[in-house]
């Protein structure tokens, strides 16, 4: 057998290379593709695509907030190492929807006095620092909504904020 000339043995070799190159150019440019693509920054990939190719609208955003002033604000006493101390808490309810605001306004009332009991079994060491007026707002939350679901209401108030808070 013949030797291959060393012209056309250096032409295959340089005919190798640059089949070698192109195929890592176009490996290198469809994995960068790819990634942008999923990523959500080529052409409408990611979570976007995802949700819609699952039929899912888009979640609607939410409704703007209703609030509900519990006026005037509420004064109890209660005790604490025999001295007698007093609390008044102003307070705002909220809600998205307003048939959970006209239910509350109706039964204002009796939030007021399920309110009232429970602020006067509180003791003032809990009161004192963020994390016991917030679990005291917490509760405060529960009693409306359980005065709401004694009344039939379907709604439930979001939130209740405390918009004064003075002890003495």
């Amino acid at each position: 057998m013949p030797n291959p000339s060393p012209r056309r043995q250096r032409g295959l070799s340089t005919l190798v290379l640059v089949i070698l190159i192109a195929a890592l150019l176009l490996a290198i440019t469809g994995g960068t593709l790819a990634t942008l693509y999923f990523a959500g920054l080529l052409g409408g990939g990611g979570e976007e695509a995802a949700e819609m190719a699952d039929g899912e609208p888009e979640p609607e955003p939410p409704k703007p907030p209703i609030y509900l002033p519990v006026e005037p604000a509420l004064i109890t006493h209660f005790e604490d190492d025999g001295r007698s101390r007093y609390l008044q808490v102003g307070i705002q309810l909220m809600a998205r929807e307003q048939p959970a605001i006209d239910v509350a306004r109706q039964h204002l009332p009796k939030i007021r006095n399920d309110l009232l009991m429970l602020m006067s079994g509180q003791e003032a060491d809990e009161l004192q620092g963020p994390d016991g007026r917030q679990r005291l707002r917490e509760a405060a939350l529960a009693e409306v909504n359980e005065v709401l679901a004694e009344a039939g209401a379907d709604e439930r108030l979001e939130d209740l904020y405390f918009t004064e808070f003075v002890m003495q």
